[in-house]
């Protein structure tokens, strides 16, 4: 069953709803992060039945999606999405732009760890 609240702007009204999906323990029994997405109030949407219509439809078919394993669970570092990026790169660049951006990840990755750390 999906959690869902709702997420009020600073005049205390109501303008999106979070959704989060429990998704078990890991093999030491530490709780995993839940899936979590959130639904905005589309501005045509006045009465609160509708409303909550809309929401609980939409947590429905987030959590089935959950279920079946269409939303993804891990989060990409830098590093990876770059790398990723510049894969995507190498269909439309020349080669030396592509060598060049990979040249310059290596540099950036190197500072960015050494500043988390």
């Amino acid at each position: 069953m999906a959690n869902i609240r709702p997420i009020k702007d600073k005049n205390g009204v109501v303008n999106s709803y979070q959704i989060r999906v429990y998704r078990g323990r890991d093999v030491d029994g530490k709780q995993l992060k839940p899936y979590s997405t959130v639904w905005k109030v589309p501005a045509g949407m006045k009465t609160a039945r509708t409303i909550e219509k809309e929401v609980n439809k939409f947590a429905a078919i987030f959590e089935n999606e959950c279920k079946a394993g269409m939303v993804s669970s891990d989060k990409k570092t830098f590093a990876e999405y770059a790398a990723y990026v510049i894969e995507l790169k190498e269909r439309d660049n020349k080669h030396r732009t592509v060598e060049r951006y990979k040249e310059l990840l290596e540099r950036i990755n190197c500072v960015i760890v050494n500043n988390r750390k």
